[in-house]
């Protein structure tokens, strides 16, 4: 039999069918004696191998064995030849960090690059997320890029090979063309260089120092960009961290006239090599030039045009804001620039209803494919308020804002039966059968009607949500449980949550599930997306299957992860829904109903609570009357705006689920027109380049859209692999914690109480499966439909957020402690890893180093 892995040191150009051609070049450059990275190759046959142990045909084209790679185990001999690769490499000391890079048996070809098709994974740091990393690099084989370009070019799947070698975080890195790429002339290079890590370059979502050199290393021409922010590797296995450059260094070239003679020495050698024209990767560090790959150039790409990606890190000089926690994963360009145009049109003022664009500062800032606060926004309008000043002053503004407060909760919620009048209508309208004007003019309804019916108020009511618990706050004595005992009697008050609402449904349905012996069993044992197809046939199961279609019926408009139109549905994935209930059938669904507090019990401590800080007073019997009647009314309008910010999001996704169905289909169009490779490029479009395209049912499309959405779609995936800084200002970027798996952590407690427990990092829904009961979620944001999973752990750690955040809302519902960790915890804490957490304190204690000294614990748990 074949050898799985190899040395890179010793592998042939024969092996090449064995190995891929990316592996051979590299391993006949480090045998030459260049500078290369010191690493393994695993072979098509490890592939093979693992593929065939999972029951997954490598020659089929299908996104399905992508999915199975990822859910798949390795074979046991398989597994040990990986711990002897991982033992050489990453634990001889001599590397902080290991990379998995694919070495498709068609990759680098002379014809077929496969260029950014398929993934390499970079600073892995331990053995779990090494085998992680290799299954990822293989699933990428048959991710929805990798089948289209195969299809595209007409290649068979042939298989992976994988490159595994040490990572080299160097200063500067780049890629060198040794030939004009957009003019063709062979007495010309072409060298481009960013700071820090390599792949912002390659991948093409930043605009690196660009020069043009001639085959002595004499510079022809050089194009020197404002380089404001580096990629580096993150101290925790799989992170990118992102820092700001020093403002001094932003206009200086990348490269010395001396490195760039050398860039282009190396570039001259390995052309001579290779034998023609190529493109080499590089980085320096300590002064050393390394080389990360060589290959020929098979395209003529112009790699002097700017790359148009909006929302990426053009962060100017004046800014201040602050990491939304419910954008703390990226969203996508469509979903970004949809956002920045509501901003334009909503009202932004208590007062008057000026729209946003008459208004200097706007709520949101974008960057790295996320949402950030304003700060400047939130000084002018939410808290400089009219009540901080003396009584004779700024009366109509009192008068305004008083009124605003009382009325604006009952008259959004009188819009609603309009509103939901006019989602019903436009969700009758076939979409598979309009034309792009047809459906561009429908998208456009479906905005303007959530606009001015229920978003226009949206930034008022979060306004009011803010300034009603500063009011609360004032009331109340300033002690150190003053924001805990806030949490908790905001919540008691009769207002609807229907996000705690449809909740409560799931929950009774799955009660009903679990009381029914054959129902249960089909839960218990069935994969979830084969549960609906399987409930038919008795009288139980049909009724059970018309009660799950009226649940989604009336709530299959929740999204799955934050409103990015991006992501699907309830009602485009029922079986997510069903994976939910089938977490809260297999873990004790009692303790579930027991952990929510009644509202009678809440409206109890809510006067008991009231009556304790009137105590203490030395006013009259009436003035106490008249206090509490004033406390009592604050609670009540503070609980009703924070009970409409929950609110709005239910009901902001009926329109977000029209709208993504439309844009969809007006993708499904693109895409047999040839302007698009996949119906959900549409999402790496503006919402304004999408309505362009309302007078252009028929080609020729003059823009290079297929160029645009590759780029933004590399900027989306590999901002999904940094740890975004928290805080923004003046173009430096700030964290709070600092890195590397430390024993304790000092956080911010949002929910209070302790918990002990296993993390379980949940990505995404799709995770909420290997939840288990006593676990505590680490979640980098916490979406509404996700909130039954709360009933099955033991607490929550989030990314970032504060104690009005949602996740911190519900928690406290279900009693359970959330701590704030104010940086990438999915990063840093790892699944299997036992902590304490106090989200009173925001202490997070871990429990599992290595020193054994709390190993007792788990025991007594």
């Amino acid at each position: 039999m074949r050898s799985i892995y190899n040395c890179l040191q010793n592998i042939q150009n024969k092996d090449g069918e064995l190995f891929g051609m990316k592996t051979i070049r590299l391993a006949g450059l480090l045998q030459k004696g260049y500078d290369v990275p010191a690493g393994y190759a695993l072979s098509v046959e490890a592939f093979t191998k693992f593929c065939s142990f999972n029951g997954i045909t490598t020659t089929n084209n299908s996104m399905e064995s992508s999915e199975k790679i990822l859910a798949g185990s390795f074979p046991d001999d398989l597994r040990t030849d990986l711990n002897a690769v991982w033992n050489q490499i990453a634990q001889n000391g001599k590397c902080d960090a290991i990379i998995v890079r694919s070495s498709a048996i068609d990759e680098d070809e002379k014809q077929y690059s496969c260029a950014g098709i398929y993934e390499s994974i970079i600073n892995i740091k331990d053995v779990e997320s090494f085998f992680e990393s290799i299954k990822k690099c293989w699933a990428s084989y048959f991710c929805e890029r990798a089948l289209v370009y195969r299809k595209k070019c007409d290649l068979e799947a042939v298989g992976m090979g994988l490159i595994i070698q040490e990572m080299i975080s160097g200063e500067k890195a780049g890629v060198i063309f040794t030939i004009n790429p957009v003019t063709g002339n062979r007495n010309e290079m072409v060298i481009e260089a960013y700071p820090g890590l390599n792949f912002a370059v390659v991948e093409g979502i930043t605009q690196a120092d660009k020069f043009i050199v001639d085959r002595q290393g004499n510079i022809l021409s050089s194009d020197i960009s404002d380089k404001k922010v580096e990629y580096c590797i993150g101290g925790h296995s799989l992170s990118i961290d992102v820092k700001s450059i020093e403002k001094v260094d932003w206009a200086a070239p990348c490269l010395s006239v001396e490195e760039l003679f050398a860039v282009s020495k190396i570039g001259t050698l390995l052309e001579e090599w290779l034998g023609e024209p190529c493109d080499v990767e590089w980085t320096i560090k300590d002064h050393k030039l390394f080389i990360l790959q060589c290959r020929p150039v098979t395209v003529k790409e112009d790699s002097a045009s700017k790359p148009c990606i909006p929302y990426n890190f053009d962060i100017p000089e004046n800014v201040e804001c602050s990491l939304l926690d419910r954008y703390s994963e990226p969203a996508s360009t469509c979903y970004l620039s949809l956002l920045e145009s509501w901003e334009e049109v909503v009202y932004l003022s208590f007062y008057t209803k000026l729209e946003g664009k008459s208004c200097k500062e706007k709520p949101f800032l974008f960057y790295f494919n996320r949402v950030y606060w304003n700060h400047k926004f939130q000084r002018e309008v939410f808290d400089n308020l009219p009540f901080d000043t003396p009584i004779c002053k700024d009366v109509s503004k009192k008068l305004k804002l008083t009124r605003l407060m009382f009325c604006g909760y009952k008259k959004w919620y009188k819009r609603l039966d309009r509103y939901e009048g006019y989602i019903k209508e436009f969700s009758s309208y076939d979409t598979a059968a309009m034309n792009i004007g047809d459906l561009i003019r429908l998208a456009k309804k479906v905005t303007n009607v959530f606009c001015n019916y229920i978003g226009k108020d949206h930034f008022r009511f979060l306004g009011l949500a803010q300034v009603c618990y500063k009011l609360l706050t004032a009331y109340l004595p300033d002690t150190p449980e003053v924001k805990e005992n806030i949490a908790r009697i905001i919540e008691s008050n009769d207002s609807k949550n229907m996000t705690m609402q449809s909740n409560d449904e799931l929950l009774q349905l799955a009660m009903k599930a679990n009381s029914c012996t054959d129902i249960r069993e089909i839960f218990c044992k069935t994969d979830a997306n084969e549960i609906y197809e399987t409930m038919k046939g008795t009288c139980e199961r049909e009724k059970f299957r018309k009660q799950f279609d009226d649940f989604i019926k009336r709530h299959g408009h929740r999204g799955t992860s934050c409103d990015d139109l991006y992501t699907p549905h309830w009602v485009e994935e029922p079986a997510i829904v069903l994976e939910l209930m089938k977490q809260l059938i297999i873990n004790p669904v009692n303790s579930v109903c027991n952990s929510k507090i009644s509202d009678a019990a809440k409206k109890i401590e809510q006067s008991l609570f009231i009556d304790r800080v009137l105590a203490s007073s030395n006013k009259s019997i009436l003035s106490k009357i008249i206090e509490k009647k004033k406390l009592n009314t604050i609670i009540q309008l503070t609980t009703e705006y924070m009970t409409l910010r929950e609110n709005q999001r239910y009901y902001f996704d009926k329109s977000w689920v029209l709208l993504r169905g439309i844009l969809l289909s007006i993708g499904n169009i693109l895409v047999e027109k040839g302007i698009l490779q996949v119906s959900a490029d549409i999402f790496h479009l503006t919402i304004d380049e999408i309505y362009d395209l309302e007078d252009r049912n028929d080609p020729p499309y003059t823009k290079d859209w297929e160029s645009d959405v590759e780029q933004r779609k590399k900027a989306y995936l590999q901002n999904i692999k940094i740890a975004p800084p928290y805080l923004i200002k003046d173009s430096d970027l700030i964290r709070l914690q600092k890195s590397g798996l430390k024993k304790n952590y000092k956080s911010t407690g949002i929910s209070p109480g302790k918990a002990l427990g296993p993390v379980r990092t949940i990505s995404s829904i799709a995770d909420l499966s290997k939840v288990r009961s006593g676990d505590i979620a680490v979640v980098s944001t916490f979406h509404p439909s996700w909130t039954p999973m709360l009933g099955v752990v033991s607490g929550l750690v989030m990314n970032y957020g504060n104690i009005l955040s949602h996740g911190a809302v519900v928690a406290r519902e279900y009693r359970i402690p959330v701590v704030v960790f104010n940086d990438m915890a999915t990063h840093v804490l790892q699944d299997g890893l036992w902590i304490e957490i106090n989200g009173t304190t925001g202490r997070i204690r871990v429990c599992d180093i290595d020193d054994g000294s709390n190993k007792g614990e788990k025991n007594i748990l």
